[in-house]
């Protein structure tokens, strides 16, 4: 005769494993789901910091009245035009979980972001005219309206400082 705690021990490890193989399962799903949108979010990451790469260096010129002429602003507004052509692609997977900054608005007010991305192409287009004459007295404000623009899809768009993740 079996005592009856050890029938009962002896129930609980099938159950046991099946739920530990469950368990890992699920870890196993959700990690393939992360490395799956790892690649997205590095490719989208990337295209950020090219754009802020550009504006951190017209930034510069104008504030520290460095030497480069309007030739160096017809190079920066380009990529970032050319950049910002490429946002809504590099957004059309739905991922606002994990290493991401975007909130889920991206998604449900899509035409609006879409919309945005392509106020962005617009503005740095005419930023990228104007460097084009060598006139910068007009690059200047130029300069602040793709600034504008960029905040204007971050702002709706991008998680507030203290829920983005950390680099």
């Amino acid at each position: 005769m079996i005592r009856p705690g050890l029938r009962f021990r002896r129930s609980l490890v099938p159950v046991a494993l099946a739920s530990s193989a469950a368990l890992g399962v699920l870890l196993g799903f959700a990690n393939a789901q992360e490395d799956e949108n790892k690649p997205v979010l590095e490719y989208r990451q990337r295209i950020m910091a090219g754009q802020r790469a550009s504006m951190a260096n017209m930034g510069d010129i104008l504030k520290f009245k460095m030497p480069y002429d309007a030739s160096h602003f017809v190079v920066h507004a380009k990529n970032i035009g050319e950049f910002a052509k490429l946002i809504p692609d590099a957004f059309e997977k739905k991922i606002t979980e994990g290493l991401t900054d975007a909130k889920p608005e991206v998604w449900t007010n899509w035409d609006d972001f879409v919309a945005k991305a392509q106020a962005l192409t617009e503005a740095s287009a005419k930023l990228q005219a104007a460097a084009e004459t060598g006139d910068m007295k007009a690059v200047t404000p130029l300069v602040k309206t793709v600034n504008d623009a960029c905040r204007g899809c971050h702002d709706p768009y991008r998680k507030p400082e203290e829920e983005r993740f950390k680099r």
